[in-house]
């Protein structure tokens, strides 16, 4: 990670895996996002996530191991180790292994949430012009 203001256009990262090669130019409008402290973060492709996590079951079910697996493959990969680990435990949640709020019921609730907010403001328009018309209608005068 580098501090904003310090990268280069130019700058290359390499990301080596057991059967895969990524090489991705740093492009912060792809590859890059804003993150806490003025500090830039990577954002990885998608196939590296998808092998990285394959990566993790993988082991675990051959060997048996449950301890170190995350880290050895994250190291392995050059991601960040708890990347690595909150994947394989979404990746554990949607195929039902773990507890908690799959994938897409996360986009379901996201999008229902959207949708509500455009009802109540839909709704507060409403109201507001029900109001404004029934003072106009009512024939009292002004004050």
């Amino acid at each position: 990670m580098r501090p904003l203001g310090r990268r280069s256009k130019s700058s290359h990262r390499v990301l080596i895996g057991a059967a895969a090669l990524f090489i991705a130019q740093w492009d912060c409008q792809t590859f890059c996002v804003s993150g806490r402290d003025g500090w830039w973060s990577q954002k990885y492709p998608d196939e590296l996530r998808e092998r990285a996590v394959r990566m993790v079951l993988e082991i675990r079910r051959e060997t048996g191991e449950t301890h170190g697996v995350v880290s050895r493959v994250a190291n392995d990969l050059g991601v960040g180790v708890e990347s690595l680990r909150q994947w394989v435990n979404q990746a554990e949640t949607d195929s039902g292994r773990r507890v908690g709020t799959t994938s897409a019921d996360a986009q379901r609730i996201v999008q229902l949430e959207r949708e509500n907010k455009e009802l109540r403001r839909a709704n507060d328009i409403l109201k507001a012009a029900s109001i404004f018309f029934a003072t106009e209608l009512d024939g009292r005068p002004k004050r």
